[in-house]
């Protein structure tokens, strides 16, 4: 038989996970440290109950903002032709080093696999907000 949770000493811990981090941190990476803190069960009306009450907390500013990508067509990036993908490419991805008296002009970057990882990646670079 399962055991009915108390949910406001988990709602108070899942605030202050959402507070310890410096980036946002989305409801499944919440849900899995709640999991691992063994706080909550894993199944997936724990998670549906942990997103309602949050998501009713956060609507009255109750409870800190999480990441949410949303639910979005993802599509790859797509030009009219080979050149206008390279020119587009260079506008947006390379940048000279504007130290005096180079030789050569670098190029870097940063590559991720996910979402995530790249909206939080972007707050470490940038100081900004996830997008």
């Amino acid at each position: 038989m399962t055991q009915k949770l108390s949910w406001p000493p988990i709602i108070e811990r899942a605030a202050n996970i959402v507070l310890s981090y410096e980036i946002s941190v989305t409801l499944r990476q919440l849900f899995y440290r709640l999991v691992s803190e063994e706080l909550i069960p894993n199944s997936q009306t724990t998670y549906k109950a942990l997103s309602a009450r949050t998501a009713a907390l956060r609507r009255h500013n109750e409870f800190p903002p999480l990441y949410d990508r949303g639910r979005k067509v993802l599509q790859a990036p797509h030009w009219a032709s080979a050149d206008a993908g390279v020119v587009q490419f260079v506008e947006d991805y390379f940048r000279l080093d504007r130290t005096l008296g180079q030789d050569k002009s670098t190029f870097e970057a940063v590559l991720a696999e996910e979402d995530d990882q790249r909206a939080q990646m972007r707050v470490q670079l940038t100081g900004g907000e996830v997008r």
